[in-house]
């Protein structure tokens, strides 16, 4: 693993996603909060950013839009309402 460098490829691919992440949260309302621990990143669903209620539907909508285009990404928080997903350490990045 320490060979490989492992650590250091899943917080470098950790942060680019969490860049163009970024990018999208300007674009797109719903998009509350933005985490990540190395690969691991997650996003948060709201309706309104201000209340932060929980977009659980929206949520819902696209793990399954997610999974008809071949991407597995899961629901996860309280309110079912974060998309979560982990990423492959031989992810180029360019």
């Amino acid at each position: 693993m320490q060979e490989e460098q492992l650590p250091e490829r899943a917080n470098k691919i950790g942060n680019a996603l969490v860049q163009k992440l970024n990018a999208l949260q300007e674009q797109h309302q719903f998009i509350g909060d933005i985490r990540s621990f190395g690969a691991m990143v997650a996003v948060e669903l709201v309706k309104d950013r201000q209340t932060k209620e929980p977009a659980k539907e929206i949520t819902g909508r696209l793990v399954n839009e997610c999974y008809q285009r071949g991407l597995i990404i899961l629901s996860a928080g309280i309110y079912s309402n974060v998309l979560r997903g982990v990423f492959c350490l031989f992810y180029r990045i360019n």
